[in-house]
């Protein structure tokens, strides 16, 4: 007897088929109407800016400043580059057929990127407009329809972004509106591709139901970003950049600076002038002037970060800064945090802290400090402060994470030109601009038998000999001594 379905699995298979029936006439359409309805995207983007901020900011209590900056700014950006060198992901390609292949026959080949097909999208609150629109659009741009899950945590944005697909053919996105039941059922759900932002917990679980179907999933999750500080480092512009990084949106981002290593001999130095900087810093609602932290997005994240540092400090690490939440501030308000001593056995090194808690590590030589950095099981982005570039660079590619900065925090994390990506527990997909695109197509291969002097094995009445098949065998591996002894054998 058939299972009867959810009301949420019945949303989402009504949809998917939606999507599935307007795929093909939407993939068929020369690429540039497609671009020119993720340009009406882009236009529509721009002119509802204070809508979209006003949004963000009462949905999840983020400055309109940083709304437009974070959100609006950067997906304009994001959404230009993709416009202007989309197209370059998505050329034909033609290899030379191997002339040392002869054997398969006189060919022309081609590799051409195709579009998955439908592909679900299950987005993120802290970002809405940014991480939700690249994939969105990209998608789009690369000839799938979509199945789109946003945050119920960001309704009124959610709302404000329904104007945006306005004038999209119908079917090409089809948007849902529901709660985590609701993501759930899509993750399950027969897609051809499902995109997932969100926390690593989260998304080993989207992956676990994905592969009900085998559906492939791209996936952007937690960071634990590394912030190193080397004794020839400006300090007072890698204080700063540490104290904004790790309390920008009140830490609520997988991309800050979560664990400072700091080189031996500037350690009390950076600990002192960085704990200065904090406790000047002024907490407050969103947007009220003068605010620098603003509060968590509910009462649930203040539990659960007080939770992860009590264990810490059980395990025998230390508070040096904060810990708490600011009872006298009406909502979810936390202290910008500090602590040392704490090591990778501790759940709060593993753990991406959404809030403005950061940990301080001294360290006295490169070996260790990467070993701390390259066995942690979040790769997403890492800094380096140093006025070596020879050696920053050099560092930089034995680190393994997805982004590397050097004397700069954050940043990368909207830089259109740069994919963007982590490694590990940190998700495997590959986001910004054009990037982005590739991301949403698969490959397919063409191999043609045109006339030329090899024909192909079926064709052929040349048959090789096992001699001369190892003969050709030294040949292509260089073995010259074995290729003439084999050719000369009588």
């Amino acid at each position: 007897m058939p299972t009867e379905r959810t009301a949420e699995q019945a949303q989402v298979a009504d949809a998917i088929a939606r999507a599935k029936t307007s795929q093909t006439q939407w993939a068929t359409k020369p690429y540039r109407e497609r671009v020119g309805f993720v340009k009406d995207i882009y236009k529509k983007v721009a002119e509802h800016a204070d809508k979209l901020a006003d949004a963000i900011s009462q949905d999840v209590n983020k400055p309109r400043t940083a709304a437009l900056m974070g959100d609006i700014i950067m997906t304009l950006d994001n959404l230009k580059d993709m416009l202007k060198n989309g197209h370059k992901m998505l050329r034909e390609e033609t290899p030379s057929p191997m002339l040392s292949q002869f054997y398969l026959g006189s060919r022309k080949l081609k590799v051409s990127r195709q579009p998955y097909g439908v592909v679900g999208i299950i987005g993120p609150w802290n970002f809405p407009v940014y991480l939700n629109l690249d994939p969105i659009c990209a998608a789009l741009l690369a000839g799938n329809t979509v199945v789109w899950k946003p945050s119920e945590k960001t309704p009124l944005t959610n709302q404000v972004m329904k104007e945006l697909f306005k004038n999209l053919p119908s079917g090409a996105l089809v948007q849902l509106e529901g709660g985590k039941e609701l993501g759930a059922a899509l993750s399950k759900a027969p897609v051809d591709r499902i995109i997932f932002t969100g926390s690593t917990q989260t998304g080993r679980v989207i992956s676990a139901q994905a592969a009900n179907y085998t559906t492939p999933i791209a996936t952007e999750l937690s960071g634990k970003d590394a912030c190193v500080i080397f004794k020839d480092a400006n300090i007072e512009d890698a204080v700063k950049a540490v104290a904004w990084g790790m309390t920008n949106f009140a830490g609520q981002s997988a991309v800050k600076p979560q664990r400072i290593f700091i080189e031996q001999e500037i350690y009390e130095t950076f600990k002192n002038q960085l704990i200065s900087t904090l406790q000047q810093m002024k907490l407050g609602p969103a947007n009220q002037a003068g605010t620098q932290i603003g509060p968590l997005i509910n009462e649930k994240r203040v539990k659960y970060t007080e939770r992860l540092i009590a264990d810490a400090q059980n395990a025998g690490a230390r508070v040096i800064l904060g810990g708490h939440a600011v009872a006298e501030m009406h909502g979810n308000f936390f202290a910008p945090t500090l602590l040392e001593g704490v090591t990778p056995k501790m759940r709060i090194d593993a753990t991406d802290v959404w809030a403005p808690v950061a940990s301080l590590t001294p360290f006295g030589n490169e070996i260790t400090m990467l070993k701390f950095i390259n066995f942690h099981r979040l790769g997403l982005t890492a800094s380096l402060w140093t006025k070596d570039m020879k050696r920053a660079e050099s560092i930089a590619r034995q680190l393994d994470v997805g982004v590397v900065m050097i004397n700069n925090v954050v940043t990368a994390a909207g830089d259109a030109r740069l994919p963007f990506g982590g490694r590990r527990l940190s998700g495997n997909m590959q986001r910004h601009g054009a990037w982005g695109i590739k991301e949403m197509t698969r490959p397919q291969s063409l191999s043609i038998t045109s006339k030329g002097f090899f024909k192909p094995g079926f064709k052929s009445k040349i048959r090789l000999s096992e001699n001369q098949m190892h003969a050709v065998i030294a040949f292509k591996a260089g073995m010259w001594k074995e290729f003439l002894r084999l050719v000369f054998k009588k």
